[in-house]
């Protein structure tokens, strides 16, 4: 799939004849060389130097692979997440053993393409963990989002968290749920947010949407 145009989309852009001319040359160039060779995963950004007439640069970024699956409870949903971050995920769960690890996840929320680009972790080391129960700690996780937000210029933002199941299904138990909710109601900014539950090989993600109510029926 070939996408152009992602930076000046917006239905209030105006661009020059000049400028649009310039940049459709460059993505025709490039287009014929993607059909030619094989190019996946590869970002092009060109850009009008406006200092130097006639002046024009393009930049080339390989863009690493990403793992891809459906929420469990919405299959209209997807996430995306560099393979390398995953792995890490996974490992730390390998590490942790017969206990609960987690951390915080950063990323971004595409709701028209129903998408969750997974795009950063945090792992506090003060959370306390046991084989069927984890309190995730909060220590540095503050100078970390406001670190990565700012560095991103605000393209990431806190997304919801991840933790393991050492042993069982990946199911979300009924304190996943409760935990979840009031996470998605209280702590994270979007309308939408997700939960990851995983093992050392294996990886569930859950979509946490708006509007909706849990009702606690005491027997």
């Amino acid at each position: 799939m070939i996408r152009i145009g992602e930076g000046c989309h917006s239905k209030t852009m105006r661009l020059g004849d000049d400028v649009i001319s310039t940049h459709t040359g460059i993505a025709a160039s490039i287009i014929k060389s993607a059909l030619a060779r094989d190019l996946n995963n590869t970002v092009y950004l060109s850009y009008v130097n406006i200092e130097y007439d006639g002046q024009v640069f393009t930049e080339r970024y390989s863009v690493p692979y990403f793992f891809s699956c459906k929420c469990s409870n919405n299959d209209e949903w997807q996430i995306r997440i560099p393979d390398s971050l995953l792995k890490k995920i996974q490992r730390e769960a390998k590490i942790a053993g017969k206990k609960e690890v987690g951390g915080y996840l950063m990323g971004n929320i595409d709701v028209k393409h129903k998408t969750v680009y997974v795009l950063h972790q945090f792992k506090p080391d003060d959370s306390k963990q046991r084989s069927s129960k984890l309190r995730l700690g909060t220590k540095g996780w503050r100078e970390e989002y406001l670190k990565v937000k700012e560095r991103s210029a605000g393209m990431l933002d806190y997304i919801g968290d991840w933790h393991s199941h050492p042993s069982g299904s990946l199911e979300m138990s009924t304190t996943d749920i409760l935990t979840n909710y009031a996470i998605k109601t209280e702590e994270i900014p979007s309308d939408y947010g997700l939960c990851i539950i995983t093992n050392s090989s294996t990886t569930a993600a859950y979509l946490l949407a708006p509007g909706i109510k849990i009702y606690i029926v005491e027997e």
